[in-house]
């Protein structure tokens, strides 16, 4: 059996729904390189009810790959590259998207 690299219409749907769940009104506190050039990890703060979470058990990472897929992320990336400076398109991403709420997400087509 062929080994799945590429999300379909059906995965969408899956993680559109899951993220929908878990995330709507969260917002995007950073946002970072992923493992390849085409990767980046979105860390999004969630509401809390007790302000004083000192476990960051409100916060998520959303890895995107363009064109392949986007799901929930376990961790961030090696510490290893922890000293390295972010794309350009990282950067520019960070200006414009943090701070904002994630308001809505939905599939296009459907």
């Amino acid at each position: 059996m062929k080994r799945k690299t590429r999300f379909d219409g059906v995965d969408v749907a899956a993680m559109v729904a899951q993220i929908q769940k878990s995330l709507i009104g969260s917002k995007v506190a950073n946002v970072y390189d992923g493992w390849t050039e085409k990767m980046y990890l979105i860390k999004l703060a969630g509401i809390s009810a007790d302000n004083n979470d000192s476990n960051n058990n409100n916060r998520h990472l959303l890895l995107l790959e363009s064109g392949v897929r986007f799901h929930l992320a376990a961790q961030k990336q090696d510490s290893s590259n922890k000293n390295s400076m972010p794309s350009g398109f990282a950067m520019k991403l960070r200006k414009h998207l943090r701070g904002l709420r994630l308001e809505s997400i939905k599939q296009l087509g459907s």
